[in-house]
């Protein structure tokens, strides 16, 4: 067990800055989460902030705060390594393909550093209705994610993004012919075409548009996933430019923009967020990402 004492100050930053950048990503992107990419344009314009959304929607909150969601991943965080508590349905379940368990799971990537592990964790607590697409999104998540946090002192340039990217390909080698079976695309493939695209597109708004027709934006692990790694090479893993190009995407702006830019926060750390939205997000919904990243440091394995 790594106990905190061996870790350094800037990996308690980067540890931070995952959880910070899931409330993140997931508050900027909650003004058009569902919407085209065309209507945000037309009625939003290019989103730049935090803002309310334009008709308020159950679970809004006050500007910047999180969805149930991301509440949930911090809820685990917070009782790591136990987790919460959750009651057994005897009612038959339908599978859920969405990226569900890459978001919920999220901080499993903080808690542990082993390949094996992540996909362990992740295949006990995503529960029975999670197919093989969505285990193995939430396996490439948090591989990233561990793999940033460990990188070494001054790892943030983004060549090391190649690196990090192929520890979320190792851990889902590990959870391979787990959950249910599902028709869905390779999460690897689709991934791998969002960073193409990433890298080809002459400016952000091509990027935007392409990533939004060609990978797709929805619920599903196979396309909001890919999405997130897109997002997160194009913007060099800079948290700030990761949770602004989410929220201006479309679709799912919330889950994939919280998905890349705890992956974004992770890489650079919770330092490289804007101060203001730093203060802002942590105080609006009652949260500490650095005494929550301590106690998962605690306990890394």
């Amino acid at each position: 067990m790594a106990l905190l004492s061996q870790s350094t100050e800037h990996t308690l930053d980067r540890a931070a800055g995952a959880l910070l950048g899931l409330a993140l990503g997931d508050a900027m992107g909650r003004p058009g989460r569902g919407w085209p990419q065309h209507q945000i344009r037309g009625q939003l314009g290019w989103i730049t902030d935090l803002s309310a959304a334009p008709v308020p929607r159950p679970g809004d909150g006050p500007v910047g705060t999180m969805g149930a969601t991301t509440r949930a991943a911090f809820t685990l965080a917070a009782h790591w390594p136990l987790g919460p508590r959750s009651r057994l349905s005897s009612r038959p379940t339908r599978p859920d393909g969405t990226s569900l368990a890459a978001h919920r799971l999220l901080p499993i990537g903080i808690a542990c550093r082993d390949a094996e592990a992540i996909a362990a964790h992740i295949a006990s607590l995503s529960g029975t209705r999670a197919t093989s697409s969505a285990l193995a999104a939430a396996t490439l998540v948090a591989g990233v994610i561990s793999s940033a946090v460990d990188a070494p002192e001054g790892a943030t340039d983004p060549m090391f993004l190649a690196a990090h990217l192929e520890m979320g390909f190792r851990a889902m080698e590990e959870i391979e012919g787990r959950g249910r079976a599902d028709v869905a695309p390779s999460v690897i493939e689709r991934s791998l075409l969002a960073r193409e695209i990433a890298v080809r597109a002459p400016d952000d708004e091509a990027f935007l548009t392409r990533l939004y027709d060609v990978v797709g934006v929805s619920k599903a692990a196979a396309e909001s996933v890919p999405a997130a790694i897109g997002l997160l090479i194009r913007a060099e893993a800079d948290p700030t430019h990761t949770s602004v190009l989410a929220a201006n995407l479309g679709g799912e702006t919330s889950r994939i923009g919280a998905l890349a830019t705890a992956m974004a926060g992770a890489v650079r750390g919770r330092t490289a967020v804007a101060s203001q939205w730093r203060v802002h997000v942590e105080n609006v919904n009652s949260v500490c990402s650095v005494s929550l990243a301590r106690q998962l440091l605690d306990q890394r394995t």
